[in-house]
C-alpha cells in the first residue's frame, strides 16, 4: 500500500505597527525690520523614546513676506526642504524620513515694506508625522515685532545747464536734486525739497516721486518708499537776471524716516561747474563777477 502524506503550509502574516511617538515644533525669532531681513529658528524636537516616522514641517510666511534663504546645520539628520525661490512668497516644507533628533535651522525672509510701524508679523508652522498620536503640539504660531529700520538718505544739488535768455544778459538755469539711499534698509515717507529766492521759477519736475500737492508751485516732491541705492529727484528750469552771477543757490532738505545721520540731508549747488555750458551773455557776465571777486583779493592782500 502506497502512503501519501500531505503536509499542510501555515502561513504566518505578522504586521509590526511603528510606536507611537511624540513630536514637536517651536518657533524663536527677535525683533524684525520693516523693509529688511527677518529671521526665525526651527527647532524640531521628540519628546518620547520611538523616532519619529515621515515627519514634515510646514512653516508659512507672514502675509507680504518673500523668501530669501535657509541655513541648516551641518549635522546629521539634515533635512530635506523644498523652498520658494528667493524674494518670491510661499511655504517652506521640510521632512524627516525618520527623526530621532535634530539641531534648529534657520530661516531668512523679508517683511513687506508696507507693514505698518509697531505692528507684528506672524509665522505659523505644522508638523506631522505617521505615527505621532500626540497632535496637540504640532502647530506652532510665532508673533514678531516689527520696528523701521534705518535707512542714510544723501541730498545732492547740481547746476546742469546756463543759457542765455534774451539780450538783456538773463539766462536760463536747469539744474537737479538728488536723493539716494545708501541704505542699510528701505527708506520711508521721503521728502525731498528746494528753496529759490532770487530765481524765477519757470517748472518743477518730480522723477521717481509726485509732487505735494499742498504747493502750488512745488517745491516738495515725496515718495511713500526708496530702495538701497535707488534714487528720488527734482528737475528745475528757472530763469535770473542780470547781476545774479555767480550764483548762490539755497539749500535743498530731504527728510525720511529713520534716517541714522542727518550730517547728509542737505545740499546746495553755490558756483558754476567748469563742466557747465555757458552761452556768450552768461560768459560774460561770470567774468565780470569773477575779476570783481579778484580786485577784492588783491586789494585786501595791497
Amino acid at each position: 500500500m502506497r502512503h501519501v502524506l500531505t503536509f499542510a503550509a501555515l502561513l504566518v502574516v505578522s504586521t509590526v505597527t511603528a510606536s507611537a511617538a511624540d513630536v514637536q515644533v517651536v518657533l524663536t525669532s527677535s525683533v524684525g525690520t520693516v523693509g529688511g531681513h527677518g529671521s526665525f529658528d526651527v527647532q524640531i524636537t521628540r519628546t518620547t523614546t520611538e523616532e519619529a516616522q515621515n515627519v514634515v514641517a510646514t512653516i508659512s510666511l507672514p502675509a507680504g513676506a518673500t523668501f530669501l534663504s535657509i541655513l541648516r546645520p551641518l549635522h546629521i539628520p539634515v533635512p530635506e526642504c523644498s523652498t520658494p525661490a528667493a524674494g518670491q512668497p510661499g511655504e517652506i516644507i521640510c521632512t524627516y524620513p525618520v527623526f530621532d533628533s535634530a539641531l534648529p535651522f534657520t530661516i531668512h525672509f523679508q517683511i513687506d515694506p508696507y507693514t505698518p510701524e509697531g505692528t507684528s508679523v506672524i509665522v505659523r508652522a505644522s508638523l506631522v508625522a505617521s505615527n505621532d498620536e500626540h497632535e496637540a503640539n504640532n502647530q506652532f504660531q510665532l508673533v514678531m515685532p516689527v520696528a523701521i529700520g534705518g535707512a542714510d538718505v544723501i541730498a545732492a544739488k547740481r547746476l546742469v545747464l546756463v543759457e542765455p535768455l534774451g539780450s538783456e544778459g538773463s539766462v536760463r538755469l536747469t539744474y537737479e536734486l538728488t536723493a539716494t539711499n545708501s541704505g542699510p534698509h528701505l527708506a520711508r515717507d521721503l521728502r525731498l525739497t528746494d528753496t529759490w529766492s532770487n530765481l524765477s521759477m519757470e517748472s518743477v519736475q518730480c522723477i521717481n516721486s509726485i509732487p505735494d500737492l499742498a504747493e502750488f508751485l512745488p517745491r516738495t516732491c515725496i515718495a511713500n518708499t526708496l530702495g538701497i541705492g535707488q534714487s528720488i529727484g527734482m528737475t528745475f528750469i528757472a530763469s535770473a537776471a542780470r547781476g545774479q552771477i555767480p550764483f548762490v543757490f539755497n539749500q535743498a532738505t530731504v527728510t525720511s524716516r529713520a534716517d541714522p545721520n542727518q550730517s547728509n540731508d542737505t545740499a546746495a549747488a553755490a558756483s558754476v561747474p567748469a563742466d557747465v555750458p555757458l552761452g556768450p551773455a552768461a560768459l560774460a557776465s561770470f567774468a565780470v563777477a569773477l575779476a570783481v571777486c579778484a580786485m577784492a583779493v588783491l586789494q585786501q592782500r595791497g
